[in-house]
């Protein structure tokens, strides 16, 4: 027998008697961590939903509910940029004087105190310019309107309004006006409560908020304005100087914006105006922003990354 019959046979007798390796059995512990994962799942929902429930409704209640109405009727206010009573932040500062502020999360928490900071400055600059546009616009109306035009021009409205309305019955179609802007409506006189009639003509108001979208606003405003409405630039006063018609812009051949167009750019060069443009358009990005944010936790008022 040769030498390699001998090696092969010796190593096919070694093959087959070497014992075989011992099988492990994975089946009973496979299970156990399919149970352990599972019930690590279960104890981790149970906690994700005790987290996301204890305590939501006080927060939808106390924080979200109310800070999401004042801030949703602030947009108006923003918008109107006017003199007469502002905005409220009542409900933002009950939040800071009860602690509740800091129940919201640190990221919401501090976008909320910028915008309230900015529209604070926005409403401080309000004031210094609307002063400023009861200085600069006598001066440019009395260049195109006497006291006596404005008599006449009143005289003649009133007659023609009431000789082409009936108080009685509710017919007055050059009075009408779809309120799409800040106005007066025309007063009436009631003395004699059986014949009614107008006693003044109704007057658009000119906002500080017309001033920062100009000159946008003025073609706004020419289309709506009809002749029987004067236009007015001080909210709080109705003298004739701060007032005028498109009989008087149409005498001097001006248009609403090019009329205005002097006034607008001494206003551009006044700080204070050129600061609430540029806060003016940056509170109204970051309201954009926040409302949004805030109507999400009146939905859900507790998160999983709130956590973080």
């Amino acid at each position: 027998m040769s030498r390699n019959n001998h090696q092969s046979r010796g190593k096919k007798r070694a093959k087959e008697t070497a014992p075989a390796a011992p099988q492990t059995n994975t089946s009973k512990s496979g299970r156990l961590g399919t149970w352990i994962s599972v019930g690590t799942l279960i104890a981790t929902f149970v906690a994700y939903q005790g987290y996301i429930n204890t305590g939501a409704d006080s927060l939808r209640n106390e924080v979200y509910q109310p800070l999401y109405r004042e801030v949703d009727s602030m947009r108006g206010s923003l918008n109107a940029a006017n003199v007469a009573p502002y905005f409220s932040s009542q409900a933002f500062d009950n939040l800071k004087q009860s602690g509740n502020l800091g129940r919201i999360p640190k990221s919401l928490r501090q976008r909320i105190i910028d915008f309230y900071q900015l529209a604070g400055d926005v409403r401080g600059h309000i004031l210094p310019v609307a002063h400023k546009v009861s200085v600069v616009m006598p001066p440019a109306i009395e260049r195109i309107r006497t006291e006596a035009d404005h008599k006449t021009w009143v005289a003649k409205t009133v007659a023609q309004l009431n000789s082409n309305s009936d108080l009685n019955t509710g017919s007055f179609p050059l009075v009408s006006f779809t309120f799409q802007h800040a106005a007066k409506g025309p007063s009436v006189d009631v003395r004699d409560v059986n014949h009614p009639k107008i006693a003044a003509p109704g007057i658009i108001t000119w906002q500080v908020n017309d001033w920062i979208k100009f000159p946008q606003s003025a073609s706004e405003v020419s289309a709506i304005w009809k002749d029987a409405w004067s236009l007015g630039f001080d909210e709080r006063d109705e003298h004739w100087y701060y007032i005028i018609t498109k009989d008087d812009l149409r005498r001097n051949g001006f248009s609403l914006q090019s009329f205005l167009e002097p006034i607008f750019e001494q206003l551009s060069a006044d700080s204070e105006f050129a600061q609430l443009v540029r806060d003016d358009k940056s509170v109204f990005d970051k309201l954009d922003q926040l409302e949004p944010l805030i109507a999400e936790r009146v939905a859900r008022p507790k998160q999983l990354a709130d956590l973080w």
